[in-house]
């Protein structure tokens, strides 16, 4: 199967834009610097972590969501209005990336949050 010049090009720029939002969240560093955090010792698994103010891989996959969801967001709003669609279809695409970009937001947000709670550590 050949894909056009323009399917491969947009699927390099998926595969780009998956490759920093995986940087961003802090996936080379779970994979590279400190791969292990679990511990298989008599029959269970155990948590490993010496530094509870360090982002656990958890942390990276939700993160890792939370700023697709974002991104998903802004693309789907910057789209809405630039090919010759109707103005139902364009408004229903602002509210889903309004809302998925809010959602993204929100999150983000609340992971940084639940960090800084006592008991979270």
């Amino acid at each position: 199967m050949k894909l056009s010049k323009e399917t491969w090009r947009n699927l390099k720029a998926f595969l780009i834009v998956i490759a920093c939002l995986y940087v961003m969240s802090g996936g080379f560093y779970n994979r590279l610097i400190k791969p292990g955090q679990f511990a298989y010792w008599q029959g269970n698994w155990y948590n490993v972590s010496p530094k509870m103010d360090e982002q656990t891989t958890s942390e990276s996959l939700l993160a890792f969501f939370c700023y697709t969801l974002t991104f998903l967001g802004i693309f789907l709003m910057t789209n809405s209005g630039t090919s010759n669609r109707s103005r139902l279809t364009a408004n229903r695409l602002m509210l889903l990336g309004l809302s998925l970009f809010l959602a993204g937001w929100i999150g983000s947000y609340l992971l940084l949050e639940f960090k800084r709670l006592p008991w979270y550590n």
